[in-house]
C-alpha cells in the first residue's frame, strides 16, 4: 500500500510479504519505507515513458452551459447525476447532459461572443 498526497512530500508505503492477499497480522514480514519526492517523480515518468502516454488538448468546440443555483439531477449515459448549487450544466456537442464543478469549468472554458 503507498499513499501519496502530494509530489512534494515522501510517498509513505507499507509491505507484507506473503503468499496472498490478507496476509496483515500473519506473521509475514512487514517492512515500512519513504520513496523521496525526486525518486517517486523518476518512477512515475520512467513508468509514463513505458506505456507511451502521450498528452491530448480537448478539440475547441461549442458547448452550451448555465450555472445552477439550486440541486437539480440529469440522466446521463453513465446514470443519473447531480449537480450542486454553483455547478454548471453543460450541454455537449450532441445534446449530453452532464454537471461539471465551477473551478474546473473557468479553467476549460471561456465564454464565446
Amino acid at each position: 500500500m503507498c499513499g501519496i498526497r502530494s509530489m512534494n512530500e515522501p510517498c509513505r508505503c507499507h509491505v507484507i510479504y506473503g503468499p496472498g492477499p490478507n496476509n496483515y497480522g500473519r506473521g509475514w514480514p512487514e517492512i515500512d519505507f519513504e520513496i523521496p519526492p525526486e525518486l517517486l517523480e523518476r518512477l512515475i515518468m520512467k513508468k509514463v515513458d513505458e506505456i507511451q502516454i502521450k498528452q491530448y488538448r480537448k478539440k475547441p468546440v461549442v458547448i452550451h452551459a448555465k450555472k445552477i443555483t439550486k440541486e437539480m439531477t440529469v440522466t446521463t449515459l453513465e446514470g443519473t447525476m447531480t449537480g450542486n448549487p454553483g455547478d454548471w450544466l453543460i450541454i455537449g456537442i450532441k445534446g449530453e447532459e452532464y454537471f461539471c464543478k465551477d473551478d474546473i469549468f473557468r479553467e476549460t472554458y471561456e465564454v464565446v461572443e
